[in-house]
């Protein structure tokens, strides 16, 4: 309507200076002499495009002419036609205005997606008309047929990587090549069909299709191509790694995805992605937690899920000592076995290592288990569970629960203190736009070296006041300590050290701006005079809330934010204590009771106040773009590296 407005302002100007011509005194108009000639044209009803059949031979070109009289022959040029048959003449009967010109091909000589321009012109320039066409201009092409194979089911791990959404699965059309078995197209997976996506964040005017090279099931790819949805940077583009490889004459192995039993899926980090109008359309790394996958119709994903908690120690009559644990186990899971180790070993290393045979573990089933170590020599008293699933000989799960032991005779130094109060700033408000809860957690004291505290579980669903249920996401299993070094009461720091929780971005772990600037080279007394430590005063640990400027990627603006440490979702860093409110209570010292009424109530409602989305606040996308867009955080840390 807008369109039409306009066109009709345009007119009404025009009308007005012609009247006004009319009535001045101007020469006379001669009016223009009427052609006598063929007035031969080419009408503007002909397509400037044409996606032509295979088990056709030719198509129609439209010629007209304004003389009727008598019978005509027209000569004609043509560019461009050497996969193509054109005439060298069209005819007219006597009274006809109209002719067709037959233009032939074969599929055989112009062959399928071979985009062909063919010019077709009058010879002689005196048989056409001032006011018609007199050459006309087409693009054709056969494009290789495509056979749709029904709904596939995609798991989304592209756009996780610059917006906090969920790793969704949802329902897209795909089809197959019929020349090429194992070509397939998904049509329209991130406009129509991503769930997420608003009526305003795709486009809509034409069809979008994600092509995935699946003709060798062991090498996946698929080239740069756009995907249609723009939330407010430009127009996406998904780019298999491997094909970046390539392009650059550099190794695509470890980057190819692969087709096994029905489900194409790629490596971690395997896929790139730009916005266009984001950092020049820089490439970044998504598929970071390896999720997205495509799977065929007629295909069920297989569940290979384990969950392990454990549960203590027994020994048996020859003295052989044992870590129990309670295991849950998916229905496709037929073949686990479970180890301990050293709790800082790598859990996937391992489980690779048990999949290959090369390291010897114990078969389990679901339910209470019994997994043998040797305590002297694992050392400690650090230990994990480590529960792997293995299908296809290789480690498809890997399970995980910590526990410590001290050996025979060997005091535990840990002393429980009772109950205090922690307030969580780094995990639910990083991902929900919530106020920081402040809930009970049990904290111990190592009698050892006093002033190291331990909260236990702080992360755990029996302790945590948002429940698994209410996050829709897996909370930190059992015997995971967040320990905190208050041996000097002026310089309270906490280590960067693992939460036992991944969302689907990697795995979480927190440290204290403290700790980051002694891990980044600064030395502890410049650290403690900078006021960078937290403190322990009247029983009660406070990190500072440290201040830093930023660029808004939009306005330009410099805007001011706090942190009081970093959390991690892998090797990417966002602010913990965004609000400042990271706080600790020991025992026997005891928040308002204001303020713990405020912080229950907050958990006992959060159900009706997640959000689904993106973050979102009521100016736009500030919170998404502040918390879970990629940009530079505090010019030495980066939530994510662009490739060169």
């Amino acid at each position: 309507m807008k369109a039409l407005k306009n066109i009709f302002y345009v007119l009404l100007g025009t009308m007005t200076v012609v009247s006004v011509a009319s009535c001045s005194d101007s020469p006379d108009y001669d009016e223009a002499a009427t052609p006598t000639n063929e007035q031969v044209f080419f009408p503007n009803t002909n397509p400037q495009a044409l996606r032509l059949s295979g088990s056709e031979k030719s198509f129609d070109v439209t010629v007209k002419r304004a003389n009727t009289k008598g019978a005509l022959s027209v000569a004609l040029d043509a560019e461009g036609d050497s996969l193509l048959s054109v005439p060298g003449s069209v005819s007219f009967a006597d009274g006809q205005d109209e002719a067709k010109l037959t233009v032939g091909y074969d599929l055989a000589t112009l062959g399928y997606d071979n985009p062909q321009d063919l010019t077709i012109a009058l010879k002689d320039a005196n048989q056409g008309t001032p006011y018609g066409i007199s050459s006309y201009k087409v693009n054709v092409i056969i494009p290789s047929p495509w056979t749709s194979l029904g709904q596939a089911t995609v798991t989304d791990d592209l756009i996780t990587c610059f917006f906090g959404v969920d790793n969704v699965s949802f329902k897209v059309e795909i089809q197959e090549n019929d020349l090429a078995p194992g070509y397939y197209r998904l049509v329209n997976p991130y406009t129509t069909c991503y769930p997420y996506n608003g009526p305003d964040e795709f486009d809509a005017s034409q069809t979008y299709y994600l092509y995935i090279h699946a003709e060798d099931p062991d090498k996946v790819w698929f080239e740069r191509q756009a995907l249609g949805n723009d939330y407010g940077y430009g127009m996406w583009n998904a780019w298999s790694r491997a094909d970046w490889a390539l392009s650059r004459d550099d190794d695509p192995t470890p980057w190819y995805g692969t087709l096994k039993n029905g489900e194409i899926t790629f490596p971690a980090g395997g896929i790139l992605v730009s916005m266009a109008n984001y950092k020049d359309a820089g490439l970044y790394a998504a598929n970071e937690s390896g999720l997205f996958s495509v799977l065929l119709p007629g295909y069920v994903k297989a569940d290979y899920s384990a969950a392990v908690s454990y549960a203590g120690l027994f020994t048996d009559k020859d003295e052989a000592l044992y870590a129990v644990a309670d295991l849950e186990l998916g229905p496709d899971a037929k073949d686990v076995k479970a180890v301990v180790m050293p709790q800082d070993a790598d859990a996937a290393a391992v489980a690779d290592a048990i999949a290959a045979g090369e390291l010897e573990a114990t078969d389990v089933q679901a339910g209470r288990i019994q997994v043998p170590f040797n305590a002297e020599e694992l050392g400690g008293p650090k230990y994990q569970v480590i529960v792997v699933v293995i299908a296809d000989g290789e480690a498809k799960n890997v399970a995980t629960s910590n526990f410590e032991y001290y050996g025979a005779g060997s005091a535990n130094p840990w002393q429980s203190l009772g109950t205090g109060y922690y307030t969580d700033d780094a995990v639910i408000t990083l991902f929900f736009n919530v106020a920081p809860p402040t809930y009970e957690v049990e904290i111990l004291e190592n009698t050892t070296t006093p002033g190291i505290y331990r909260l236990v579980d702080p992360y755990s669903d029996a302790v945590y006041p948002y429940t698994a249920d209410q996050l829709k996401k897996t909370l930190a299993p059992a015997g995971m300590y967040l320990e905190v070094n208050a041996e000097d009461p002026e310089g309270v720091y906490i280590a960067r050290q693992d939460l036992g929780m991944d969302w689907g971005y990697g795995p979480m772990s927190l440290e204290s701006a403290g700790a980051y600037y002694v891990n980044g080279g600064k030395s502890y007394d410049d650290v403690k005079a900078a006021g960078r430590f937290g403190t322990l005063k009247d029983g009660v640990i406070e990190f500072p809330a440290l201040e830093y400027t930023y660029e808004d990627d939009e306005t330009g603006e410099q805007l001011t934010a706090q942190w009081q440490g970093n959390i991690y979702l892998g090797s990417n860093a966002y602010d913990a204590g965004a609000n400042g409110a990271m706080k600790i209570w020991l025992p026997g010292v005891e928040p308002s009771v204001k303020a713990k009424a405020a912080a229950m109530a907050r958990a006992t409602s959060f159900e009706n106040r997640l959000m689904g989305k993106a973050l979102r606040s009521s100016k736009g996308n500030d919170i998404a773009k502040h918390k879970a867009m990629i940009k530079t955080l505090r010019s030495d840390l980066s939530s994510a590296m662009p490739l060169n």
